[in-house]
């Protein structure tokens, strides 16, 4: 696809942000981060009153650690033909940010991925419901 910068008010609410929590993928044939690569100087220079910025990112950045526990200290294992590394990337980019903004990375495990949006998870827990009552008390329309 083709991938645009904000433009009009977008970009201004961009510029009177405050906090920005973004949860954008590096896209597989863009592999950067669209935000930073159409916004990093907005962000560095016109985000005025910004006060923090985060990034959701996600475990698979720890690669394998063939069933050991992996915590928040443990090393990242991605190989450059992994597509977790545009993640870690991507965490890298916005952690660069820290000398212009306090910038946070959160990395979620399990949200990402076919199956796994909010209306998956309403879906499979509807089929539990009524698998468990059979039906009954279900209504239709």
């Amino acid at each position: 696809g083709e991938y645009e910068p904000l433009k009009g008010r977008a970009l201004e609410t961009l510029h009177r942000s405050t906090h920005i929590l973004t949860t954008m993928a590096p896209i597989a044939d863009f592999s950067r981060d669209p935000v930073l690569e159409f916004h990093r100087q907005d962000i560095e220079s016109k985000c005025r009153s910004l006060k923090w910025v985060g990034y959701l990112s996600t475990t698979s950045v720890y690669g394998d650690h063939q069933g050991d526990w992996v915590t928040e200290d443990s090393e990242t294992r991605v190989s450059e033909a992994d597509p977790a590394t545009f993640r870690l990337q991507a965490e890298e980019a916005w952690l660069s940010l820290t000398r212009v903004v306090p910038a946070h990375v959160f990395r979620l495990s399990g949200i990402y991925g076919p199956g796994r949006s909010a209306l998956d998870s309403v879906r499979k827990s509807a089929i539990l419901s009524l698998l468990d009552t059979g039906g009954a008390g279900v209504k239709s329309g």
